[in-house]
């Protein structure tokens, strides 16, 4: 419930006749694993570090990245 409060994507996805709210399932396999680990980190905690998170920190050596990174993860949210 966490992620429908935080993010009207999940809420949308969840509540308003969607297929994934029939199947109880969001496919979200067409994203990066790293950027929806941070999106949902940030949705329960308010807070993320792209430079520790263990699953990303090997994509974000160079910090070009992190801009990018924070643009990515904002769209998964919206």
């Amino acid at each position: 419930m966490v992620l429908c409060t935080q993010s009207k994507f999940f809420e949308a996805a969840c509540f308003n006749g969607f297929k994934e709210s029939t199947a109880s399932r969001i496919d979200l396999s067409e994203n990066d694993p790293c950027y929806i680990t941070l999106m949902i980190d940030f949705l329960y905690t308010q807070n993320y570090d792209p430079t520790t998170s263990g699953i990303c920190s090997f994509k974000l050596t160079d910090t070009h990245n992190i801009p990018q990174t924070h643009l990515s993860i904002q769209a998964l949210g919206d």
